[in-house]
């Protein structure tokens, strides 16, 4: 860190983390890989969405637990869990689901293509993500981007997207009730902010411009 003229952090909890270890000669930059994700022409579905690794990590577990208290409400008896990915917790995850009565509510799809990803993201209202660690999340953005209202555990990289309430919900307590909680926002609006911010920050193209940028600046030093 002290020996690079420039560097560059996908988060700004990273770029402040960097700056307590060492002394920097410029500004970090704040930019990430970006996403290029099109939301699928299809309707939204009553469906909540995960599609993180199954590893412990991710607390994949701790999803379909969510959702078994979901499903509680007598109302919501079409909604359906659909899990993506693969992992080493697969098969007890899946016997999570058979414990749990929710057989015929969880559907596992296994690893799929960009394109069926964004096609599940598209016609989810709710996506979910609650890993113990992460930084910017290349899954999350590309759910603020095919209108999946975002639910994400309480990490610094997640709250410089999400605003708890606003566009996303931030899990504080992953013994309560949070999916339902995703379902009191104004969800129009969510959508709208997510897709401003996409916009922003969060494409390939906005990303690209930034470093872009960088490299025109230190060309005129």
């Amino acid at each position: 860190l002290r020996n690079a003229d420039f560097l560059t952090s996908d988060s700004t909890y990273m770029a402040q983390e960097m700056e307590k270890l060492a002394t920097l000669k410029n500004k970090i930059l704040v930019a990430n890989f970006g996403i290029d994700a099109t939301p699928a022409n299809c309707p939204k579905e009553n469906i909540v969405y995960s599609n993180r690794l199954h590893k412990k990590l991710y607390r994949v577990d701790k999803i379909i637990e969510a959702f078994a208290r979901f499903k509680q409400n007598k109302e919501r008896k079409d909604w359906r869990l659909v899990v993506a990915a693969t992992g080493t917790e697969t098969e007890n995850l899946k016997d999570k689901v058979n414990k749990l009565g929710l057989t015929d509510d969880v559907e596992f799809v296994g690893w799929i293509q960009k394109e069926d990803n964004e096609q599940w993201y598209s016609k989810a209202k709710i996506w979910v993500s609650i890993p113990e660690s992460d930084a910017t999340s290349i899954s999350l953005l590309e759910a603020m981007a095919c209108g999946s209202i975002p639910v994400v555990s309480d990490l610094p990289a997640n709250r410089e997207w999400i605003r708890s309430g606003v566009n996303g919900i931030v899990v504080e307590d992953l013994e309560s009730d949070f999916i339902s909680d995703a379902l009191l926002l104004n969800q129009s609006e969510a959508i709208e902010l997510n897709n401003q911010r996409i916009n922003q920050d969060g494409t390939k193209e906005a990303n690209r411009e930034k470093f872009l940028q960088l490299y025109r600046e230190i060309v005129k030093e």
